[in-house]
C-alpha cells in the first residue's frame, strides 16, 4: 500500500532496538481478493509454538493509530535496524526450509532487550500460502530448535502439543545459546510476565492427543475463503501426511494450538471450522472411546466426513465408518 514504509521507519528511528511490523491484509490464494481485516490483531503464538492472531489486550487503550507491542511479528514482513538485526544474529542459521523464523527472531528481540510493535499506520497486502507436508516438517525442526534455545523449563508445554518433535533431528543448538548467553537475554517467565500473559491461560488438562483419523485419511485444515472469518479454517479430510495435531482437554475442548473445533452455526450445511477460541458452547465434544463418534454437545450430532472428504456435523448413527475416529500419532 502507498506510503506504508514511513510509519515503520518513524518507529525504528525512535528506537533502533524495535522490530516495526505493519499490519497484514489478506489476499486470497484463489481470487486474489484484497481483505482488511482489523487493525487492532496482535500475532501471537501457542505452545506449539504456530502463529496465530490474538485480539489486544483489555488493558491497552488510547489512539488506535499508535504502535502497540505484539508477541511476534506477522511474519517475515517488519522492518529491524541493520544494527539490531546483526545484534541479534539474524535468523538461526541452524533453520531449515519454512516457519517458525518469526518467532525466533521476535523472542530473541524481547528477550534480549528490544520489542516488537505493530504499527497500525503501516498496511500491506499478503498471500498466505497453503502449508504442505515439506512446510510442516521444517516448522516441527524449525520450531523445536526454538523450544530447546528460548522455551527454558517451559519447553515441556511444547513438547506436550507435539510429541513427535521430540524424534525429529533439529541439529545443534549450542551456537544459539551461546548467542543467548552473550546478550544476557532474559527467561522465557519474564516474557509471559510482562509481554504475553495470555499465554499462560492457554494451557488446559489434556484428555487425548494426537491425529484424528479414519483409515488413511484424517483431520485437517484448509483455508477459509470467507471475507467474513479470513482467520478461521474450515476442517476436512485429508492424507495423513497433512495432518493437523489435536489436543482433546478434560473440559471438551478440541484443540489444535490455541484454536478450537467448532460447528459453524452460519452455514446451512453443518461445516466444522477451526477457530481462536473464545468458550463457545458450540465448542465442547465428547469422544465415545467405545465406538470412536465426536459428538457434538450442543446439538447432539456427530462430527463426520462426506464423499467428497468435507466435513460436517450429522445426526448420529451408531456404527457408522464416517463418523468414527481415532486418536494417535501426530501432526502438524
Amino acid at each position: 500500500n502507498q506510503g506504508y514504509l514511513e510509519p515503520l521507519l518513524e518507529v525504528a528511528l525512535a528506537d533502533p532496538k524495535t522490530i516495526a511490523s505493519p499490519v497484514l491484509d489478506v489476499i486470497d490464494q484463489q481470487t486474489l481478493e484484497y481483505t482488511t481485516p482489523s487493525s487492532l490483531l496482535r500475532a501471537g503464538f501457542g505452545w506449539g509454538l504456530k502463529f496465530h492472531w490474538v485480539a489486544l489486550r483489555k488493558d491497552v487503550s488510547g489512539d488506535t493509530t499508535e504502535p502497540f507491542s505484539s508477541p511476534v511479528t506477522g511474519g517475515g514482513l517488519f522492518l529491524i535496524s541493520r544494527g539490531w538485526w546483526n545484534t541479534l544474529g539474524g535468523y538461526d542459521p541452524g533453520f531449515q526450509g519454512w516457519g517458525a523464523d518469526n518467532i525466533e527472531l521476535s523472542l530473541k528481540s524481547w528477550l534480549c532487550g528490544g520489542s516488537v510493535l505493530i504499527v497500525p499506520c503501516s498496511r500491506i497486502g499478503h498471500l498466505f500460502a497453503k502449508m504442505g507436508g515439506k512446510e510442516a516438517s521444517d516448522y516441527v525442526r524449525n520450531s523445536r530448535r526454538v523450544a530447546e534455545v528460548w522455551l527454558g523449563e517451559y519447553d515441556q508445554f511444547y513438547y506436550d502439543l507435539r510429541p513427535s518433535a521430540r524424534y525429529k533431528l533439529a541439529g545443534n543448538v549450542s551456537s544459539q545459546v551461546r548467542l543467548r548467553e552473550q546478550l544476557q537475554c532474559r527467561s522465557f517467565s519474564w516474557f509471559l510476565k510482562y509481554v504475553y500473559p495470555e499465554l499462560m491461560t492457554t494451557k488446559r488438562l489434556v484428555d487425548r492427543t494426537g491425529v484424528l483419523s479414519q483409515g488413511t485419511r484424517c483431520l485437517g485444515t484448509r483455508q477459509h475463503a470467507s471475507g467474513a472469518r479470513p482467520w478461521a479454517e474450515t476442517l476436512q479430510s485429508v492424507p495423513c501426511s497433512d495432518a493437523i495435531a489435536m489436543e482433546l482437554t478434560l473440559d471438551g475442548l478440541l484443540t489444535n494450538a490455541d484454536k478450537c473445533v467448532t460447528a459453524d452455526d452460519d452455514a446451512a450445511d453443518g461445516a466444522v471450522l477451526l477457530v481462536k477460541c473464545f468458550g463457545d458452547p458450540n465448542m465442547r465434544w465428547d469422544y465415545r472411546a467405545a465406538d470412536g463418534r465426536l459428538v457434538h454437545v450442543a446439538s447432539g450430532s456427530c462430527l463426520s466426513t462426506t464423499a467428497l472428504h468435507n466435513l460436517l456435523i450429522s445426526p448420529c448413527s451408531p456404527g457408522e465408518p464416517v463418523q468414527s475416529w481415532t486418536f494417535g500419532g501426530s501432526g502438524a
